[in-house]
């Protein structure tokens, strides 16, 4: 199998994730080089994995030899990166999501349009092992035409506009509402920060053929109190129902009058502190099953992969952007899928700026809170973010980034 020469563009928390799939991958790729602006966190990967360490991103290109690279940095970065990668004819994995903005998104796609490199986006949910069992149930038609899809997604954003579309088939949106709200919470540190607020989003989004999706999140799954939030995902149908919550699926259909009910099992395989899904079925009368391609990485890397859900999805998203290169086909998600979720986060994101108002398909070129958000990135980092990227190439991009503050709710107080 050929082995392709991959860069890494990031050393953070996320960048560790990405690290160990890498890795764990070695009959594909050869983690070859690491690049940071933060020198000391690309020489820290870079002397556990024997890849060549860089701080600045032209020497990482030209230096690294690169066949393909990896970009695991905060959001506001993403686009500068992967211009960079398109100019110098490298084909890319954009984590998500693709961009902050449309306008930032459709600027690293027509980028990599134009020099002819392949681009994958990490969208994780879609690949999880039960999300590809509960399509397989939906395209069977088993639950008959969905009218309704059901997401409660703690952080939701771009991860449960991928769920949406994929339940219902990627078909065109035409209406969202939103209410966004800010509301203090008992203060709590993740990822280096203090965080004294979250921001509820509850949305509906209509789409043509007239399906609707209703959708609720928070933008603090990492602190105590959401930590405990479960995730939910249901599908209402003509002849049924079906719930995905746990890494579990079960599905309800109607005959002549009864209702059936099915939950999938799921078979295991474990080495070391790793398990990972080796299959999930659902019997008779549905007979459907996923069977997980990357089982045999808990015992070949047990000390690499762990095997959850989340790792199979990020092998996946690898192994897309590989056949991509080496078969010259397209990335199984790519960049269009990634636009189209994004843009579902810009919509709701404007609804919920204007106090809740309907928002209509097709959005302006620019929406208000687009705006708002190239000014906020001016304001953060002193540079366009679509006209100066040779200057935001220099930039320590944050996690947190530049935001648009959600509304406050005026009533509301924390415990604290």
């Amino acid at each position: 199998m050929q082995r392709l020469r991959l860069g890494l563009v990031g050393a953070g928390r996320r960048a560790q994730a990405h690290v160990q799939s890498i890795l764990a991958l070695d009959d594909r790729f050869e983690l070859a080089a690491v690049c940071d602006v933060n020198a000391e966190a690309a020489a820290a990967i870079a002397q556990r994995t024997g890849a060549q360490a860089f701080a600045d991103l032209d020497e990482f290109f030209r230096g690294g030899q690169l066949d393909a690279v990896d970009i695991v940095t905060p959001p506001d970065a993403h686009h500068v990166i992967a211009k960079a990668a398109a100019d110098y004819g490298v084909s890319m994995l954009v984590e998500t999501p693709i961009a902050p903005t449309r306008q930032m998104a459709a600027l690293l796609m027509e980028a990599a349009e134009r020099a002819k490199v392949k681009l994958e986006v990490a969208e994780n949910v879609w690949r999880w092992p039960a999300e590809r069992l509960a399509r397989q149930v939906l395209e069977s038609g088993a639950i008959g035409r969905v009218l309704r899809v059901y997401c409660l997604y703690v952080t939701g954003g771009y991860h449960a506009m991928n769920l949406i579309r994929t339940y219902l088939g990627f078909p065109q949106p035409t209406v969202v509402a939103a209410h966004v709200r800010r509301y203090p919470v008992d203060p709590y540190t993740f990822n280096g920060a203090d965080h004294v607020d979250e921001t509820w989003t509850s949305a509906t989004i209509d789409f043509a053929g007239g399906a609707t999706a209703i959708h609720e999140c928070s933008s603090s799954w990492s602190s105590p109190v959401r930590q405990a939030v479960p995730r939910f995902f249901a599908a209402h149908g003509t002849k049924g129902t079906l719930v995905s919550r746990g890494g579990v699926v079960e599905v309800g259909i109607v005959t002549d009058g009864k209702l059936q009910r099915y939950s999938s099992e799921t078979e295991w395989s474990a080495s070391g502190n790793g398990r990972t899904a080796k299959q999930l079925r659902l019997g008779p009368p549905l007979n459907l099953s996923y069977d997980n391609p990357f089982e045999p990485l808990v015992a070949q890397h047990p000390e690499l992969w762990r095997g959850g859900e989340d790792e199979v999805a990020r092998a996946d998203e690898l192994n897309s952007l590989y056949r991509a290169v080496v078969d010259n086909v397209a990335p199984e998600y790519g960049a269009e899928n990634a636009y189209r979720d994004e843009e579902l986060v810009v919509a709701m994101n404007e609804s919920g700026f204007a106090g809740g108002a309907a928002v209509s398909f097709p959005l302006p070129s620019v929406t208000r809170w687009e705006e708002e958000t190239h000014a906020a990135f001016r304001r953060v980092y002193g540079v366009d973010p679509l006209a100066d990227l040779d200057g935001a190439r220099k930039v320590l991009f944050s996690v947190y980034g530049a935001r648009v503050p959600a509304p406050s709710q005026p009533n509301a107080k924390s415990s604290g």
